[in-house]
């Protein structure tokens, strides 16, 4: 008997995300699958549900909220990376409200930058992805949004600076997609309790549009 009811489609194998659909169709079962919120162990199961993955015996469950965030944080970040390395792009879709439009962006526009992970940016803010240009200057922050929003003092700290945050309610479904979709526009949240997953707060996000966005 599992330990709790608690299931996820993702898992970390040696460290990489690793999804239960992936390794069910290809007959593969790793032992050392891991939890990628709390580490501890966890086994494939794909009986005549949607196969997921579930923590061992006696290992403690952890918080859904916080495996969703950490899978977003890994994989967004090693995309990121790789792709300001090789030059490839990853796409995310910005609604400005001073022109009133979409507007297409770049996530990995900065070749040669790098990527920070869970960094002091000031003393009242912490991102949870933080991405500077090859110059070393931070061009936008990203915060994953689960149980709360980041402070007032951080959002006050991150627009003083002129830096753009994404903010990112992460689903599943957005984690999986991020490879192939990056951000995309028909996930943009445009008003404050719509059913989006991400939207950019501060200056214009994308590159010759420097007026303040919101």
């Amino acid at each position: 008997m599992l330990s709790g009811p608690i299931s996820f489609p993702a898992a970390l194998d040696e460290g990489f995300l690793a999804w239960a659909e992936d390794l069910h169709r290809e007959g593969r079962r790793p032992e050392m699958l891991r939890c990628v919120g709390c580490h501890g162990r966890v086994m494939l199961r794909a009986g005549t549900r949607q196969p997921h993955f579930a923590h061992w015996p006696g290992t403690p469950t952890c918080d859904v909220d916080g495996a969703l965030r950490k899978s977003f944080v890994l994989l967004l970040s090693r995309i990121l990376r790789k792709r300001m390395k090789s030059g490839r792009s990853l796409p995310i879709a910005h609604w400005c409200r001073v022109c009133q439009a979409f507007r297409d962006g770049d996530l990995a526009r900065h070749q040669g930058g790098s990527v920070e992970v869970d960094v002091r940016f000031s003393p009242e803010a912490y991102p949870d992805l933080l991405v500077r240009d090859a110059a070393g200057r931070v061009r936008y922050v990203v915060e994953i949004i689960g149980t709360h929003a980041p402070e007032r003092a951080a959002m006050e700290a991150y627009l003083a600076a002129k830096v753009a945050v994404v903010r990112v309610w992460p689903r599943w479904e957005t984690v999986r997609a991020l490879a192939t979709s990056g951000l995309p526009r028909e996930a943009y949240r445009k008003t404050r309790d719509g059913d989006g997953t991400y939207d950019v707060v501060g200056l214009c996000f994308l590159p010759g549009h420097g007026k303040k966005s919101e």
